[in-house]
């Protein structure tokens, strides 16, 4: 507490999460080109699982081409 080292690191169950979840097709998100600069630029949180798909594909699962068209304009795939 109060920002202090820890003099060891306390017992408990660890894994490496980013190994467990490459097992799974999950992959690191790279951080922004401003991460010294602004914290939430380190995105150690995120991963993505893109199963081969583009962006626009992806959508198409998830959305109607009126809903994408709708909400993105005409040219939203390209």
């Amino acid at each position: 507490q109060g920002g202090k080292l820890r003099e060891a690191i306390p017992d408990g169950y660890y894994i490496d999460f980013t190994a467990l979840a490459a097992e799974y097709g999950w992959q690191r998100v790279a951080a922004s080109d401003n991460w010294r600069t602004y914290f939430a630029g380190i995105q150690f949180w995120r991963f993505e699982n893109r199963q081969d798909l583009s962006w626009p594909e992806a959508m198409r699962q998830l959305y109607d081409e009126g809903a994408l068209t709708a909400a993105l304009g005409e040219k939203w795939d390209q």
